[in-house]
């Protein structure tokens, strides 16, 4: 049994982030990157990034697999081949070749493309109709740490409103302080709370005993 847990302090959403000046109309579907009229202008994330192994989860989900059964995912990916571009291992590289024009779509999570549209990049994101997946950003405190109460004191600053108010609109971060509401203008940069939880989630403690083969058998698909 366990004998830990971890409060969460905001959630991000998979989604799809693009080039603007390349796709006028916002993407609708994860699907869309199989297009044809993408070929050799998407990107992925590798599966040592969050970003990639999520998207290989919601991938599998989608072509009637799970996170425990991700074949499908690698038969999907593989039909997607002609269409890619490059594989990139930071968020900041996606920004480089999303900014070149080099690469044109690509899964993201929400918070990077709405940064880098403020920053004044040509880079949008859209959540696409499959409702993407939640990413939750968590809390820890260490057993036996010396400063437990200063820890809790910092966790329930995080957890205010104002707090959760400002990383909403900072860091495009849903807040989990349900006395707290994206104000309108963030609609469609940030996933409710309402949206968040409606969304599929992760048996992270599961993928943590197969991330190793994944990143194994995904570099050996993308050679």
């Amino acid at each position: 049994a366990r004998d830990w847990y971890y409060p969460s302090w905001g959630f991000l959403a998979q989604g799809i982030g693009y080039n603007t000046d390349r796709i006028k109309t916002p993407p609708t579907s994860m699907w869309d990157l199989w297009k044809a009229e993408y070929k050799g202008y998407v990107a992925l994330q590798a599966i040592t990034q969050t970003v990639g192994t999520v998207f290989l989860i919601l991938l599998a989900y989608e072509a009637g697999g799970s996170e425990r059964n991700v074949e499908p995912a690698w038969a999907k990916l593989r039909e997607l081949k002609p269409n890619l571009k490059t594989v990139v291992t930071t968020s900041a590289g996606l920004l480089t070749v999303l900014q070149k024009e080099e690469v044109w779509i690509c899964p993201e999570f929400n918070h990077y493309p709405n940064a880098w549209k403020d920053e004044g990049y040509h880079v949008d994101w859209a959540l696409p109709k499959e409702g993407g997946l939640f990413c939750p950003l968590q809390f820890y405190i260490p057993k036996n740490t010396k400063n437990k109460e200063l820890a809790e004191k910092w966790i329930d600053q995080w957890l205010s409103e104002e707090s959760q108010l400002g990383m909403a609109k900072g860091m495009y971060v849903t807040p989990v302080n349900k006395n707290v509401k994206p104000p309108a203008e963030l609609q469609g940069r940030v996933v409710s709370l309402e949206q968040a939880l409606k969304m599929r989630t992760i048996d992270w403690e599961y993928v943590a005993t197969v991330r190793e083969k994944w990143i194994e058998d995904f570099d050996k698909l993308m050679k």
